[in-house]
C-alpha cells in the first residue's frame, strides 16, 4: 500500500483519541494536492459528514481492509460508489471540508470488510513511500515512514509471496506476485525474509529486494 499523497507531511499521528493520520500540505504544493487510492479496491461509500466533510471509503479485498479519506475538497471526487480503483489512482483532492483548521487529508484504516470506527488501526504501520513521493522537512514521524525497495535479479519470475516463513506450496499468496524492476513495500526483515505486507504479514526472499 502506498501513501495517498505525493507530498508527505504528517501533521498529526495516530493516537487513542485520534485514530487516523493527518497528512497536511506545504506551500510548494498548496491545498489542492491530489489524493490517491492507497491500494486497488472498490469504492464502498461516498459521504458528506459534519465532522469529516467529504469522505471516500475503499475496500481492498486482497488485503482485507478499508481505507478512508476525509476532508476532501468540494466537487473534486472523481469516483462513485462501486468504482474499482487501482493503487495510486487519483480519486479526489485534499480539502478543508467538515470541521478543520486548514486543508489536510484525514487518512484512516480498518482491518476487515466492515468499517467500525473503534476498530481503526494506525495507517503509518502499513503504508510505504514510493520513490516519487517526497517527505516534507517539517513532517512529524519521519523515522516511522516506511519506503519501497526495487525487485532485482529474480531468476524465475514472478517472485512468490508467502503468508508463512516455511515457503510451503500452501503458503503462497495467489494475488501477490513480484516481478523484476517493480517497487515493493518493505517493512523490515526477519532473517532472510522481507516483510512486504505488514498488515497481513506476507513474506518473500529479501535477497531479491535491493
Amino acid at each position: 500500500m502506498q501513501y495517498p499523497v505525493n507530498e508527505i507531511n504528517i501533521r498529526q499521528e495516530y493516537s487513542a483519541s485520534h485514530k487516523a493520520v493527518d497528512l497536511g500540505w506545504t506551500d510548494s504544493v498548496g491545498k489542492n494536492q491530489k489524493v490517491y487510492a492507497a491500494a486497488r479496491g472498490e469504492v464502498i461509500g461516498i459521504y458528506k459528514q459534519n465532522l469529516g466533510g467529504n469522505v471516500i471509503r475503499i475496500y481492498h479485498k486482497e488485503l482485507n481492509c478499508i481505507t478512508e479519506y476525509a476532508h476532501l475538497q468540494d466537487n473534486s471526487i472523481r469516483v462513485k460508489k462501486g468504482t474499482r480503483v487501482l493503487e495510486g489512482e487519483w480519486i479526489a483532492n485534499m480539502g478543508a471540508t467538515g470541521k478543520v483548521t486548514g486543508p489536510h487529508l484525514h487518512f484512516a484504516m480498518v482491518k476487515g470488510s466492515k468499517y467500525i470506527e473503534s476498530k481503526r488501526i494506525d495507517p503509518i504501520k502499513y503504508i510505504a513511500r514510493y520513490p516519487w513521493q517526497h517527505v516534507a522537512d517539517n513532517s512529524k514521524a519521519k523515522s516511522k515512514i516506511y519506503s519501497t525497495k526495487t525487485a532485482k535479479d529474480i531468476p524465475s519470475e514472478p517472485l512468490l509471496v508467502h503468508n508463512k516463513m516455511n515457503y510451503s506450496r500452501l503458503s503462497v499468496v495467489k494475488d501477490f506476485k513480484i516481478y523484476n524492476n517493480e517497487y515493493v513495500p518493505y517493512f523490515g526483515a526477519s532473517g532472510s525474509f522481507a516483510i512486504v505486507d505488514n498488515l497481513n504479514k506476507y513474506y518473500c526472499c529479501k535477497r531479491f529486494l535491493k
